[in-house]
C-alpha cells in the first residue's frame, strides 16, 4: 500500500490523542450522570443540615470516584480501540500492520519486561528522595489499591492501559507523526502529547521521559508488543512497591540498582535491535 501524505499523516496523528480524550470524556460523563441519578446522591441532597449534607456528598462523590475509576478506565479504553478499528475498518487499512503488530521474540522481550520492571524501581526510588512536600499532590493517588476494588484497579492499570495507551500513541500517534517528520521529532511529539494527559507537572515531567523511553523500545523492536510488555511491567512494580514500606536507604538502594539494571537493560536491546531499524511509514489509504 502507498505511503501517506506528510500533511495526511500529521492531521491522523495529532487526531489520536483527542479520539482517546474524547473517549474518556464521554464514558466520564455517563458515569456522572449515573452517579447523580443514584438514590443516594439524592438522599443526600435532601438533607436538612446542608453542611454536613455538602460534606457527606464530597465524601461520597470521592468514594465513588475511586469505586469506578477502574471500570472508567477500562470502558473507555474499550471505546478507543474500537473507534479505531472502526475507522481503519471503513478506509480499509490493516491496523496491525500500522501499529506493528508483530512477534517480539524472547530474547527482546525479557529484557524489556526486565527493563520496565527496574526503571519503575529508579523513578519510585527517586521520588521517595525528594522533598514530599515538593510532591505533595503532584502524584498519582493510588489508594484505588487498597479495599475491594483493589483487583480491578490493578486489572485497570497492568492490562488495560499498557494495552490501550501503547496503541494509541506509540502504534498510532507515533507511527503517523513519523511519516510526517523526523524520527526524532515524531519521538518527542508524540512523548509530549502522552505526557500532557497525566496531570500536574511532576507526572507530566516524568511519564514524558517514560514515553521516551518506551518508544525508543518499540521502534527499534519494531514490536507493539515489546512496548506493552514493558509499560505493563513498568506499572506492575508500580503498583507492588505501593505495598512496600519505604525509607531513605531503601529509597536509595532502589535508585541505584534500578538506574544501573535500567541503562544496562536498554543498551543490551538496543544491541540486539541495531540492525532492525524501520524505515518504511504507515500504509497510506485512511482518507
Amino acid at each position: 500500500m502507498k505511503k501517506m501524505k506528510p500533511l495526511k499523516a500529521l492531521i491522523i496523528g495529532l487526531l489520536c490523542p483527542i479520539v482517546f480524550l474524547a473517549s474518556n470524556f464521554i464514558v466520564t460523563y455517563v458515569s456522572v450522570i449515573i452517579y447523580t441519578n443514584t438514590d443516594t446522591s439524592a438522599a443526600v441532597y435532601e438533607r436538612e443540615d446542608m453542611d454536613s449534607a455538602a460534606n457527606e456528598q464530597a465524601e461520597a462523590r470521592l468514594q465513588y470516584i475511586r469505586d469506578v475509576t477502574p471500570y472508567i478506565s477500562i470502558a473507555y479504553g474499550a471505546l478507543t480501540l474500537l473507534l479505531f478499528m472502526i475507522f481503519f475498518r471503513v478506509f480499509k487499512v490493516r491496523m496491525a500492520s500500522v501499529v506493528r503488530w508483530k512477534p517480539v521474540g524472547m530474547r527482546k522481550a525479557i529484557p524489556a519486561l526486565l527493563l520496565g520492571a527496574f526503571f519503575a524501581l529508579f523513578v519510585n526510588g527517586v521520588f521517595q528522595l525528594l522533598p514530599q512536600e515538593a510532591i505533595s499532590g503532584q502524584t498519582t493517588d493510588y489508594s484505588g489499591f487498597f479495599g475491594s476494588g483493589a483487583v480491578m484497579a490493578i486489572i485497570s492499570m497492568v492490562i488495560a492501559a499498557p494495552i490501550v495507551e501503547e496503541t494509541v500513541f506509540r502504534g498510532l500517534c507515533f507511527n503517523y507523526l513519523r511519516a510526517a517528520m523526523p524520527k526524532a521529532a515524531a519521538i518527542i511529539v508524540q512523548s509530549a502529547l502522552f505526557a500532557l494527559l497525566h496531570g500536574e507537572w511532576i507526572n507530566i515531567v516524568l511519564v514524558f521521559f517514560i514515553s521516551l523511553l518506551i518508544t525508543v523500545v518499540y521502534d527499534r523492536c519494531d514490536s507493539l508488543k515489546a512496548a506493552i510488555l514493558l509499560h505493563m511491567a513498568y506499572n506492575l512494580m508500580t503498583v507492588i512497591l505501593v505495598y512496600l514500606p519505604a525509607n531513605t536507604v531503601a529509597s536509595a538502594v532502589m535508585t541505584a540498582i534500578g538506574g544501573a539494571a535500567s541503562v544496562a537493560l536498554l543498551v543490551r536491546l538496543l544491541r540486539l535491535t541495531k540492525t532492525k531499524a524501520v524505515k518504511q511509514a504507515p500504509a497510506g489509504g485512511a482518507g
